[in-house]
């Protein structure tokens, strides 16, 4: 959602999304886009649990989430496009 929205805001743009098993037990999940240079690692995230729902901005917690939950993320700006590679242990 990001990409669409911040990426490419009102443009239309390709997003390429590869689901692969990277190693034994490992799901690697990369999202690539041709938008402006974005490290969502280097966001910072103004997320304050006690706030009441009122309070609290809409929007903002994907980069949380991808943190929060993935064992690793890593991103890189290669070839014009932003690389965003999430890597998730599964167990059988």
């Amino acid at each position: 959602m990001n990409i669409i929205e911040h990426g490419y805001k009102k443009d239309s743009g390709e997003i390429h999304i590869r689901i692969r098993e990277w190693k034994p037990g490992i799901v690697e999940i990369t999202l690539s886009d041709r938008g402006p240079p974005f490290n969502p690692l280097k966001k910072q995230t103004r997320f304050n649990p006690l706030a009441s729902l009122e309070d609290r901005a809409i929007g903002g917690l994907g980069i949380l989430f991808i943190r929060q939950y993935m064992d690793d993320v890593r991103y890189k700006r290669e070839n014009e496009m932003n690389v965003l590679s999430l890597y998730k242990k599964i167990s059988h």
